[in-house]
């Protein structure tokens, strides 16, 4: 079964205004007008490109028609974005997501995680990080992320909604400990206005490309030998590939 990429970037010279202001709560008129032509946009795409004409069974129309009154009566912006959102998550198709711009300031919760099996391991830790302070380490397994169990199932809804959809100010970590006893952790998020993406969108995604280019040399397996006595090997995540081991 062949699936179709659906990256819905709904009007793309409009959207750089969502990202001003998807960074304040206050729904505006144009806001709320906005957040309904991204979702006639998204409901009119996955009809036209969807790869199943039945929509998995999915009472299509009748959840386009919820969305819009949920639109109509949301309070943030972030309210009404998650609507489209929800919207095509109810087709449980981890191919079909709305992407949105880049915002005009940089989010970061210090930390990174990820699948490890069944079970949500620390993978990265930000130096100076307020992770890194309250005693988070790489190596650390992550049980629930504001009270929500992780799991392979869910992880990537859970990353998509904390990271992309509603970024929170911090997030309260349930971690394993030692002899099956549990820990809480509540680290506190990193909010940095950008200096790039203010004025255009096209220079928000070079901006996305560079980092995603940057972080990749910056978490790349390292060595240097000194004679024969003397191997240095620096691994910034325990997770890498070969080809990076093999990179100098």
């Amino acid at each position: 079964m062949s699936y179709k990429r659906l990256w819905l970037l709904a009007l793309l010279g409009a959207l750089f205004g969502l990202s001003v202001a998807l960074h304040s709560q206050t729904l505006t008129k144009s806001d709320r007008e906005l957040a309904e032509s991204m979702l006639r946009a998204a409901d009119a795409d996955v009809r036209k490109h969807y790869y199943d004409p039945k929509l998995h069974g999915v009472d299509w129309q009748s959840r386009v028609q919820q969305a819009e009154k949920n639109i109509a009566t949301a309070q943030s912006v972030s309210d009404a974005v998650s609507e489209v959102a929800a919207l095509l998550d109810s087709l449980h198709d981890s191919h079909t997501a709305i992407v949105l711009p880049p915002r005009t300031h940089i989010h970061d919760y210090g930390f990174q995680m990820e699948m490890f099996g069944d079970r949500c391991f620390v993978f990265r830790v930000r130096s100076g990080s307020d992770a890194e302070k309250k005693g988070l380490k790489p190596g650390d397994e992550i049980l629930a992320v504001n009270e929500y169990p992780v799991s392979r199932k869910n992880f990537r809804r859970i990353v998509y909604i904390f990271n992309v959809l509603r970024p929170q100010p911090g997030l309260r970590l349930t971690l394993a400990g030692v002899n099956g006893h549990q820990r809480q952790l509540d680290v506190s998020a990193k909010f940095q206005v950008s200096d790039v993406n203010r004025y255009f969108l096209h220079q928000g995604i070079n901006v996305r490309v560079r980092d995603a280019e940057a972080e990749r040399l910056l978490l790349r397996a390292r060595y240097f030998e000194k004679g024969d006595d003397l191997l240095v090997v620096k691994i910034p995540e325990f997770e890498f590939s070969a080809s990076e081991w093999t990179t100098s």
